[in-house]
């Protein structure tokens, strides 16, 4: 959703069409977020957690500066360019991570850190 939402927004003249695309986009990122975190917590182990929201951080952090291919995306090819590319990338990952993110791999991740946390 938030892919195709936001590949949306590059394609309307509306700025109230593409207002509610963008709070879409908002919504349905911080719905992923939650889910997201929630999950983070049900299989890493309590002992590494620390470590691996650091690392999320770091990595979320350390994209930031991709902020600025969008920019200049915008000043070079319009301001619909960077809501296409942008689309696309969160289609791509989605689709990438996916094929990682099946039942039974959560649930055994979840065994795995039941037993490194009890062990």
């Amino acid at each position: 959703m938030t892919g195709g939402s936001a590949i949306a927004v590059g394609l309307v003249d509306s700025p109230i069409l593409a207002a509610a695309l963008l709070f879409l986009i908002t919504a349905s990122a911080r719905a992923v977020i939650i889910v997201l975190v929630a999950l983070r917590q049900s299989i890493v182990p309590g002992a590494l957690l620390g470590r691996v929201i650091a690392t999320t951080r770091t990595f979320g952090y350390g994209a930031i500066p991709a902020g600025a291919l969008f920019g200049w995306l915008a000043d070079n090819f319009g301001l619909a360019a960077p809501f296409f590319l942008g689309g696309a990338v969160i289609i791509v990952a989605g689709l990438l991570i996916g094929r990682w993110l099946s039942p039974a791999a959560i649930e055994a991740a979840r065994v795995a850190a039941e037993v490194h946390s009890a062990g």
